[in-house]
């Protein structure tokens, strides 16, 4: 069985569609079929070539993406349960972790995990084994040990699929900044990280969501969320009218 990988050979040009046979997952391991991929900013910064540092000039047949969700496929050996404990099986719908942080070390006994020094992250290059190793294609290889959990019912794929980075992000960022019921929250930046704070600090309980932007697009999309004040950077032009205005 083979299945497809979206690859990008030269910055700024288009994905080109590669197949690759589809390996069985070795003990420990979990091949997802994916549902959804989206496109996380750094996606684009990717693509645009703005991190070049990073991934290399020019690219060696780039595979990226990891904003995903998607069903068990395989279950590899002595692979029963999920990362909360619950059992998981074939077919069964869910979300995971892109990077794979040691879960030993000082920082992630911490629970400092995303900023653990021995991290990894799946290989980028594509025609690496196991292939599947992000999210534009069908499938993903979640390595042994990786975190992976079951999606309620109740929430749908689209809303699945960015959980394991924005969301995931704000939570832990709110949760580390203290954040309690009651707290006066500003949020600064109305994109995609930022609606997903204003919706985790309402959860939390937050008492009033200040959030500032200049794309009046977004700024609507705040209110929605939860926002109770929505600031226009275009009219407040100097710090100090943000200051007083805040």
């Amino acid at each position: 069985m083979k299945g497809r990988v979206a690859v990008l050979p030269a910055y700024g040009g288009k994905f080109e569609l590669r197949e690759y046979p589809v390996p069985d997952p070795e003990p420990g391991a979990i091949l997802v079929k994916l549902t959804r991929a989206g496109v996380c900013g750094s996606d684009l910064h990717i693509w645009r070539g703005e991190m070049k540092e990073i991934y290399g000039s020019p690219p060696r047949d780039l595979t990226f993406g990891h904003e995903m969700c998607g069903r068990v496929e395989r279950l590899g050996a002595g692979v029963s349960v999920d990362s909360a404990g619950l059992p998981l099986r074939e077919g069964d719908r869910v979300t995971f972790l892109y990077f794979f942080p040691c879960g030993r070390c000082p920082v992630c006994l911490r629970d400092e995990m995303g900023s653990c020094p021995r991290k990894a992250r799946a290989n980028r290059v594509a025609g690496t084994a196991p292939y599947f190793n992000n999210a534009y294609g069908d499938y993903y290889y979640l390595r042994p040990g990786g975190f992976i959990f079951h999606i309620p019912d109740e929430v749908s794929d689209d809303v699945a699929t960015p959980a394991n980075c924005a969301l995931a992000q704000v939570l832990y960022g709110l949760t580390r900044a203290g954040l309690r019921q009651g707290d006066t929250a500003v949020i600064q930046g109305a994109g995609g990280l930022g609606l997903n704070a204003v919706a985790v600090a309402r959860d939390m309980g937050a008492d009033r969501i200040i959030v500032l932007d200049r794309v009046a697009s977004r700024l609507e999309l705040a209110r929605a969320f939860g926002a109770d004040h929505a600031l226009s950077l275009a009219d407040l032009t100097t710090p100090e009218r943000r200051i007083q205005a805040v």
